[in-house]
């Protein structure tokens, strides 16, 4: 008998009965695998994206630090009651076990909040104070040290900057750089207005960090003593003499004092509302909950998709395996070894997948420019993404081709050949 002929046959024969089904299911699975590589691409930037959004440097301490929202106004304390009430809170709090650090703010990094305005600086000309622009916070002693914010140059707001002494201000390094490019900030005098602009000295610079929330750029920023009134604030509202935020810095874990804390509060100011308690890395992560939400739902989709993809291609590769089961065992009874069977089955899968990533590659790179704004630190066309997104799609198509593969390079040889 002519082993080529018989081969040629059987392989027709096969083809005719199947070959338009076979056909069909192809183009559906590969159909499946490229809307899934895009899936599983933009999935890939959304994590990425979620990843240099929470671990880049915010500038403050998020290991140590507990962050409580205060109602000091609210609570219907005087202004002239505040700093016996901020320096009570803050010896209480100090004495605690666990406990580095406390001190108050109007506000703290990453909350939303953004207190901001003009500022005149002393050695600008009018005009150029027109344009100074600089956001403001006012914090009581120890607030740097509390949120793990070192200073560059120069002091902190100590103890010492009380009211009657000389007003005082320390800003961001950002603030240094705009105004102060090529002197020392330390010593410069600042103010509200032109009228104003000798009022307040530059004591000291500490680190810029993030401001709003983590995607926005970090503004000059200058920080005013609690227990200070910024000589003349002009319009600003008395309003910022009540401190919203407590900050405690922790030996260790932050969330295994907060009970403690809490307790402190209630013990030295009954009445004082405490509205939210959280870590500082919590804030920091809840400020890509937005992106971490998108990563999920698209990485659900993606998951899915892949796992659909999976089972056709199982389906479909199982289906062949079977029409050729007659062929097979001629090849076997022939002399074929184990691999080389499995490598011809396996092979189908491959090419699929290599036709879903042809076309899926590109579409992925297309349907990522409509969600550039969305992302941080990771481009578009992310080669590592991609090649990730590749790898994992050829991983599960490959283990959904190499069972019915396994099987076929199995098969009985005379149980093969008689299968009609």
């Amino acid at each position: 008998m002519d082993v080529n002929a018989t081969l040629k046959a059987s392989a027709a024969a096969t083809a005719g009965a199947s070959g338009s089904r076979l056909v069909f299911g192809r183009a559906l699975i590969a159909v499946q695998l490229t809307l899934s590589l895009v899936l599983i691409v933009g999935a890939g930037l959304f994590v990425r994206t979620v990843a240099r959004l929470v671990g880049q440097d915010v500038g403050f301490d998020r290991e140590h630090v507990l962050m409580l929202r205060i109602a000091t106004e609210l609570a219907g304390y005087r202004p002239d009651q505040l700093e016996s009430l901020y320096q009570r809170i803050r010896d209480h709090l100090n004495a605690l076990p666990g406990v580095r650090d406390s001190a108050v703010a109007l506000y703290t990094p990453l909350r939303g909040d953004n207190w901001s305005g003009s500022v005149a600086i002393a050695h600008y000309s009018p005009e150029q104070n027109q344009q100074a622009y600089s956001a403001w916070n006012r914090v009581s002693a120890g607030y740097f040290d509390a949120m793990g914010i070192p200073a560059v140059l120069g002091r902190e707001i100590g103890p010492q900057d009380v009211a009657g002494a000389t007003v005082v201000a320390v800003v961001n390094q950002t603030f240094a750089r705009k105004y102060f490019p090529n002197e020392n900030p330390v010593g410069q005098r600042i103010g509200w207005n032109e009228a104003t602009k000798n009022s307040i000295q530059i004591v000291g610079v500490v680190q810029d960090t993030l401001h709003m929330n983590v995607r926005s750029e970090i503004p000059p920023m200058f920080f005013l003593p609690m227990t200070q009134k910024a000589g003349d604030q002009g319009t600003h509202s008395s309003r910022d003499d009540y401190a919203q935020d407590l900050v405690v810095r922790a030996a260790g874990d932050p969330s295994q004092i907060a009970q403690e804390v809490r307790q402190a509060l209630r013990e030295i100011a009954p009445g004082l509302p405490i509205t939210r308690v959280t870590t500082a890395q919590e804030r920091v992560s809840a400020n890509a909950g937005n992106e971490e939400m998108m990563a999920e739902i698209i990485g659900f989709f993606g998951g899915a998709a892949v796992l659909l993809a999976a089972l056709g291609l199982y389906g479909l590769i199982s289906y062949a395996v079977a029409r050729r089961t007659n062929e097979i065992g001629i090849r076997m009874a022939l002399g074929a070894k184990t691999h080389q069977v499995l490598w011809m089955v396996l092979k189908e899968t491959l090419l699929l997948v290599g036709a879903g990533t042809a076309v899926g590659v590109p579409l992925a790179l297309g349907a990522a420019r409509f969600v550039r704004s969305q992302l941080f630190g990771v481009e578009p066309y992310d080669p590592l993404t991609i090649a990730f997104a590749v790898l994992l799609l050829t991983t599960v198509a490959a283990i959904a081709g190499y069972l019915p593969a396994l099987r076929a390079a199995r098969v009985d040889p005379m149980v093969a050949l008689r299968h009609e």
